[in-house]
């Protein structure tokens, strides 16, 4: 394990909250990725920065060098957010960075860049475009403001929404500029606010030391995940920032731990977004984002039960059946839930294999619906329960597989505290984009059209009736629901799928059980992801087959229903069994045993020392990493020893096998003495059954038994390679 050595570590108390990140940390710090921090400044020669810092990058327009050294000795909060992402690990003084590794660097936006010309101001924006991330721990409020309303073209957010749009099309060489942004403190509607309501951005929340939402944080529908409001932070040096020495801040006056709201939660993700990257630098801004969800963990109240203590509303789960055997859970305070840097990193890693095309600008597609009626009046409320409801449909003939949706909305009322607005799904799924209290009395009573962020639908499909529900809950005032159109953002629709699971499954089984029973409802060539989930995990891929963690009996797939060909495991030693298909399975790391049953299967050992059998059929096998056990068994085999010591087994019959990469004085040929009828030496062996062929070595034991050894042309190497038994 990975345990930093700084002072201030054990008092970041944001780092248990996200999940095991010492275990990230011994492989992952966030080398050879970049962040800009979008804030008032920062402090870049701070003692807990400076050699994480490329000033070499401060934005530069027409010759001219914005440095972004803080205005003011108030002015600590961009270099807080800075040491949250990328504080140096292990050097003496402060705490750490999420990604100690992670180069960055500051525009001072909130100080300098919003006050200069439009075409200064659109350059410094684009700037973001040279990095792989940018971090913006600011916000306007989330008021419903016609600058923040994305509806209006010339509006400051549809202003700089179209700069993002440039950064996550051009960024990172095409892949996208990963956006993370705040969701704000305001206890308000993220929806409110533009930036927050755009696909563009990842909107994040923030949790006290327990999880649990704090009293200030915004909420709603376009939230992707929570983290801590991470307090313990680099400040500015000396007497300046949070902590002067008149403070009775416990931590040293170039620290801080009374940094805290959604400015802290964001940079905490975006720290775990480098790790991501370091991990995959292949990942598109919408597979970043589709990650993040899919790993996100539980936090806060109970599933199944009421909200509590701040949060607005309560756990729901959401349709389907590819997330944990069910559907994906969401809060309108947590988004997906906490983000977890170690689920995170590790489907990162598996990405690259399971979804290999980057999802990005280029490829992303639409589908869209409108309602075609009339106006309607939104009835009074009479004190008696669903009186003050109208709903209206879309029709959407369309399918696409959903990642983000933009519901756009035209009303009038003449009390906007009054109303509720849900968005209904077409299997009757809702999720409430408004609720009571969020928009300030007077913001509908002219007339309002609204574009709502709707993030938590991901891999539903578009096709079908969706509806608008506006229900009014107080008596006396009354308003038109005038129109209302929905644009849908995603993948082309298909039924090759990826099943999720995480450690919040057992969780999730024991309050619908039905999770416990695996299936996949469309055919298609499919993945079990198992990438994020701890613990040793036992699968049998054949129909009706278990799984198992740690021993235990977790959940079956379904009975005589569509077999699964793919699977992904995780750092436990695992074990899979295949089925009739052509499967391929990862071992990835621990010491595993994959067996790969009937079919012409790829077996990918990983990391550990694996043990591996082809079994039936003309299998690839890659043991990767360790001192792996490789079984030439039926059928003509490619096996592949790759790192280690590794020996290949061959016991009658086993077909035509080709060892692809054996290292002689390393490697090891484990052959039965049945093949031969027994009584031979090694030496014996060798001078009856091997012949060199060109560059290779080839021992054919008669009756279809052979066995290629490439790149060996001395016979003689082997006499010391050979193990009979």
């Amino acid at each position: 394990m990975a345990t930093a050595t700084d002072p201030l570590y054990a008092d970041q108390w944001h780092f248990p909250l996200i999940g095991d990140i010492e275990t990230i940390w011994n492989e992952y710090d966030g080398s050879g990725v970049t962040v800009v921090v979008y804030d008032e400044g920062v402090e870049y020669t701070h003692e807990d920065l400076a050699a994480n810092y490329d000033a070499s990058m401060h934005f530069t327009y027409e010759g001219v060098v914005y440095d972004p050294t803080p205005n003011t000795d108030n002015s600590a909060h961009g270099t807080s957010c800075a040491g949250l992402i990328g504080a140096v690990a292990n050097n003496g003084v402060g705490g750490t960075g999420v990604a100690p590794g992670v180069t960055m660097t500051g525009v001072n936006y909130l100080d300098d860049l919003q006050f200069e010309t439009q075409d200064v101001y659109d350059a410094g924006m684009l700037w973001a475009a040279n990095f792989d991330i940018v971090s913006n721990s600011w916000g306007f409020g989330g008021s419903f403001s016609r600058e923040q309303n994305l509806s209006i073209s010339t509006s400051t957010a549809s202003h700089d929404v179209e700069l993002w749009e440039t950064l996550v099309k051009d960024g990172r060489d095409g892949l996208g500029t990963i956006i993370v942004k705040a969701a704000g403190n305001e206890t308000n509607n993220a929806n409110g606010d533009g930036w927050n309501v755009t696909r563009y951005s990842i909107c994040v929340s923030a949790t006290d030391e327990n999880g649990d939402a704090t009293y200030y944080t915004n909420f709603g529908s376009s939230i992707l995940v929570a983290a801590p409001a991470s307090a313990v932070t680099t400040d500015q040096s000396g007497e300046a920032g949070y902590n002067a020495d008149r403070d009775r801040d416990p931590v040293d006056s170039d620290y801080t731990s009374e940094f805290s709201g959604t400015s802290a939660a964001t940079p905490t993700v975006a720290g775990v977004v480098a790790l991501m990257l370091d991990a995959n630098e292949g990942l598109g801004w919408r597979d970043v984002q589709t990650i993040l969800a899919m790993s996100a963990s539980h936090t806060g109240s109970a599933m199944g039960g009421p909200g509590e203590l701040e949060e607005i509303g309560a756990w729901q789960t959401v349709g389907g059946n590819t997330w944990n055997g069910g559907g994906t859970m969401f809060h309108q305070s947590y988004g997906y839930g906490m983000v977890d840097v170690y689920a995170a990193v590790r489907m990162a890693e598996a990405w690259k294999i399971m979804s290999p095309v980057a999802k990005v600008s280029s490829n992303e597609i639409s589908a869209t619906g409108e309602y075609t009626g009339a106006a309607v009046a939104i009835p009074e409320n009479n004190n008696v329960p669903g009186t003050g409801q109208v709903a209206i449909d879309m029709v959407v003939s369309t399918e696409i597989s959903i990642e983000t949706i933009e519901l756009t909305i035209t009303l009038t009322h003449a009390n906007a505290t009054n109303l509720n607005i849900w968005l209904e799904a077409p299997d009757g799924t809702r999720i409430q984009v408004l609720v009571q209290g969020d928009a300030n009395s007077r913001t509908m009573d002219k007339g309002l059209t609204w574009v709502f962020g709707v993030d938590c639908l991901k891999g539903f499909s578009s096709e079908g009736t969706w509806s608008v529900i506006v229900e009014d809950v107080v008596t006396g005032e009354t308003g038109t629901l005038t129109d209302a159109s929905i644009e849908f953002f995603g993948s082309a629709a298909v039924n090759d799928t990826l099943f999720h699971f995480t450690d919040d499954f057992l969780m999730l089984e024991a309050l619908d059980g039905s999770r416990a029973t695996i299936d996949d409802l469309d055919g298609g060539i499919d993945w079990l992801n198992f990438a994020a989930m701890t613990g040793n995990i036992t699968l049998s891929l054949v129909s009706g087959g278990a799984i198992s963690v740690n021993g235990t009996l977790i959940a079956g797939l379904s009975a005589g229903g569509q077999e699964f060909e793919n699977v992904m495991m995780g750092d436990g030693s695992d074990t899979v069994q295949g089925n009739g298909l052509a499967n391929e399975a990862h071992g990835m790391r621990g010491d595993d045993l994959l067996r790969g049953a009937n079919g012409n299967d790829v077996l990918m050992g990983g990391e550990g020392k694996d043990t591996m059998h082809g079994d039936n059929g003309n299998d690839t096998l890659k043991a990767g990493d360790g001192n792996d056990l490789i079984y030439g068994t039926a059928g003509n085999d490619q096996l592949y020893g790759e790192a280690g010591a590794d020996t290949f087994v061959f016991a009658k019959p086993f077909g035509s096998d080709r060892v692809r990469d054996f290292a002689d004085d390393v490697d090891q040929l484990k052959l039965d003495d049945a093949i031969w009828g027994g009584g031979k030496s090694v030496a014996q062996v060798v001078a009856q059954y091997a012949t060199v062929v060109g560059s290779d070595t080839v021992f054919d034991f008669g009756g279809g038994n052979k066995v290629t050894v490439s790149g060996i042309s001395n016979t003689s190497v082997f006499l010391n390679d050979i193990i009979i038994f």
